[in-house]
């Protein structure tokens, strides 16, 4: 009885020493970074496309797709044409990439970049982030404006970068008078509200400020 009790012990004792071990092992991750905003790239820019890869243990294939989404609204049908597939091999547990793919003869609209990790015919991990190629509008338009929440959440900078590239000169955003106006009498634009408008006046969009929505 002490013996099969010793060997019991013995035995979980062993899987005590094996479980961290495994537990430590690590899984492959991808991560693709742009420096455009959103993703959006314009006319005869090439897109450039900032790859990290870790925790791989051993020799993997690694493929990169571009694909262009060409929907069909009538239909609702999303018809997806290959315009780069370029595979490699890497070894190591961290692999660094730059893909940089000409966009000066593609057609303006969506995209999928994809990266595909392989071992064989089996699919490790995969990952996919979408990018567009755009026109960019040289002047603004003031009666083309966007409706937005920036005060609420989201940042400026991000939404009127991309509206001022798209041709839009005017936003419509809440300036809730309870929040302007918090102890009665009292009067003072929030943090949130100074920034839309500083970043409004830094990308030439003019503010159609709302007053009257959700308030107390």
């Amino acid at each position: 009885m002490i013996k099969k009790i010793i060997s019991l012990i013995c035995v979980f004792a062993m899987m005590l020493t094996v479980i961290p071990t495994v537990m430590a092992e690590s899984t492959p991750a991808i991560e693709i970074i742009t420096e455009n905003t959103a993703n959006v790239f314009y006319d005869s820019e090439i897109a450039k496309f900032n790859i990290s890869i870790s925790g791989m243990t051993s020799d993997a294939d690694i493929s990169y797709n571009i694909y262009f989404k060409n929907y069909d609204d009538d239909n609702y049908v999303s018809e997806i044409e290959p315009v780069l597939v370029d595979s490699t091999k890497r070894t190591g547990q961290n692999v660094t990439d730059e893909i940089y793919f000409d966009l000066g003869n593609q057609k303006y609209g969506l995209y999928d970049f994809e990266v595909v990790i392989k071992s064989g015919d089996s699919v490790i991990l995969e990952k996919t982030v979408p990018f567009a190629k755009s026109v960019k509008s040289e002047k603004q338009n003031d009666t083309f404006g966007a409706c937005v929440h920036l005060t609420r959440y989201a940042d400026p900078d991000t939404t009127f970068e991309l509206m001022k590239n798209a041709g839009f000169g005017i936003a419509r955003d809440d300036f809730n008078w309870s929040k302007y106006e918090q102890l009665k009498g009292r009067y003072a634009l929030t943090q949130k509200q100074k920034d839309v408008l500083v970043s409004a006046r830094k990308y030439d969009i003019d503010m159609l400020a709302i007053l009257t929505g959700e308030n107390a």
